[in-house]
């Protein structure tokens, strides 16, 4: 099982559990887990990166922000196969900070202004 959440703009922090066999039982010869992601609606390929076997989560970072992803793992077993990926889709979240007020304006510069009055 595959969880994908949308932690704030960029980030999913995917988890998962540990898999089995088809027969229920733990696989122990794990050499890694294969994590691939890429937006749901893109032709382009997916981005991969490689986590260790003794770990259960991992966070995807500088994500577009309001963009549903479709993440998969695989368990990459120790005689070079893998499992089937286990996927699912996440959406991450909409920008919804409000821009910092500006500062003062340390010098103030003289320049043109062009006005132009029409009457009708």
């Amino acid at each position: 099982m595959i969880d994908a959440l949308g932690v704030n703009q960029s980030l999913i922090k995917v988890t998962w559990d540990e898999p089995n066999y088809d027969n229920n039982t733990p696989i122990q010869n794990g050499l890694h887990y294969l994590i691939r992601y890429k937006p749901v609606n893109s032709t382009g390929d997916f981005s991969y990166s490689t986590i260790n076997w003794a770990e259960n989560d991992f966070t995807i970072e500088g994500l577009q922000l309001a963009t549903t992803y479709e993440v998969g793992v695989a368990a990459v077993l120790s005689n070079g196969n893998y499992s089937a990926y286990a996927t699912g889709s996440v959406t991450t979240a909409v920008d919804t900070t409000a821009p910092e007020k500006p500062g003062p304006a340390d010098t103030i510069a003289a320049g043109a202004m062009r006005v132009q009055i029409v009457h009708s």
